[in-house]
């Protein structure tokens, strides 16, 4: 809040804006899913540094893993991939034996509610995409803070780090619904309509 007020009064905020950073951290208990999908059945390979997986999906978008499986286990249901939390920082590079597109879904634990990152990216056949996983949150000792990462958020987008905010979005979504009293949706639709 104290950013925010010093930027209304035209005062420096680089210094305040460079702690803030270092208070960041990375959220546990979200799930985060790739979704690879194309219009034909297709054999895809996933790289990362800990090696390659390969999936198949059916003409009825169910997928199957080839073992041994590096990264990904089949979510719920047979037509995602849910990426195990040993490879959370790392970066995929997909390629696809036919057109296809990718992007992340992710979602609290315990929640049943599915949200879609923002990014979705194409490719023709044996192009590739790269999906990573960019998901912070702001607290101390490196523990999440929920109403501290709605207010850090906040002030970022207001004082023009509006790049920065988007790391956030994922951990203020997947748990916004068990936060209510800090009403997120008032922060949220201002971070993510601007309005």
């Amino acid at each position: 809040q104290a950013m925010i007020a010093l930027n209304k009064r035209g005062e420096d905020i680089y210094e305040s804006a460079d702690w803030l950073f270092t208070q960041k951290a990375i959220p546990s208990g979200i799930i985060w899913i790739l979704q690879i999908d194309s219009d034909e059945a297709t054999t895809c390979t996933i790289s990362s540094s800990k090696g390659d997986d390969t999936v198949t999906i059916g003409l009825n978008k169910k997928v199957e893993l080839s073992s041994p499986r590096k990264c990904f286990t089949i979510y719920t249901g047979g037509y995602w991939l849910e990426i195990s939390d040993s490879c959370k920082q790392e970066t995929f590079t997909i390629k696809c034996d036919k057109s296809f597109i990718t992007n992340l879904l992710y979602k609290k634990q315990d929640s049943t509610t599915i949200f879609v990152s923002e990014e979705t990216h194409m490719a023709s056949a044996d192009g590739t995409t790269t999906e990573e996983i960019s998901s912070l949150c702001f607290g101390k000792n490196r523990v999440c803070d929920y109403e501290g990462t709605l207010w850090a958020a906040l002030a970022l987008a207001l004082t023009g780090y509006n790049e920065d905010v988007r790391s956030f979005t994922p951990y203020l979504m997947a748990n916004a619904e068990g936060n209510s009293k800090y009403l997120p949706e008032a922060f949220l639709d201002y971070l993510l309509t601007r309005y």
